[in-house]
């Protein structure tokens, strides 16, 4: 009778030869299994988000592009676009809000249909002549809208009433004779006001661009 022990000796040696041809079964360690799991999760909850809410109407407005040109909220129908509110003569927060502006399009598709729009609460000043000068030296495409108006008053109306965005004057401080909102506005292609986000916040900004692809399909 064929003794069952050698057999299952047999079996071992075969699975050890076996073993040492395909190599040891890889194994990965706990915290990065529970990483990718998360990686993982975190893909398909983007590959599914939804576009932000609408929060309201955005206000209709008729302006003077820097290249001289009326541009009115009409011309933007159909596609995003990304509003702030600076001037020219700033040297507190516009820099920073300007740089981030010029950031808001990195990494969206090539070719992506959206405008920035960055609109003056200083028009007396910034004429599309010193907007033309502004946006030359930071090699803003055409696509950057550099807006002014007909006066401050109605500047300040666009920005409170219309966009719900705090501005008020502040001729006390030389540096910063206007304070005003560091929050950039998303308004999507039928006029919809779709998010508010604060320009100095890294994450917000992150945001933007996440919400923006929703609109962009």
């Amino acid at each position: 009778m064929k003794d069952r022990r050698s057999d299952d000796r047999s079996i071992v040696r075969l699975d050890r030869r076996r073993r040492l041809r395909n190599g040891p079964t890889p194994t990965l360690p706990g915290p990065l299994v529970g990483a990718l799991i998360a990686l993982s999760l975190l893909a398909g909850a983007c590959a599914h988000r939804e576009p932000p809410p609408v929060l309201g109407d955005a206000p209709t407005w008729q302006l003077t592009n820097r290249d001289g040109r009326t541009v009115s909220s009409a011309d933007l129908a159909g596609a995003p676009y990304v509003v702030d509110f600076v001037f020219t003569r700033c040297v507190a927060i516009c820099p920073a809000m300007t740089a981030q502006m010029e950031r808001v399009t990195r990494g969206l598709p090539e070719g992506t249909e959206i405008k920035l729009v960055s609109i003056s609460l200083d028009p007396e000043h910034d004429t599309p002549e010193v907007l033309e000068g502004f946006a030359a030296k930071r090699h803003a495409p055409d696509s950057w809208l550099f807006l002014t108006g007909a006066d401050q008053e109605a500047m300040f109306d666009l920005s409170q009433e219309g966009f719900k965005l705090a501005a008020t004057l502040n001729p006390d401080d030389p540096a910063q004779p206007i304070v005003h909102s560091t929050r950039f506005v998303l308004v999507d292609g039928e006029g919809k006001i779709r998010g508010y986000y604060d320009s100095l916040e890294p994450e917000a900004m992150d945001t933007l661009r996440e919400d923006l692809r929703t609109l962009l399909g």
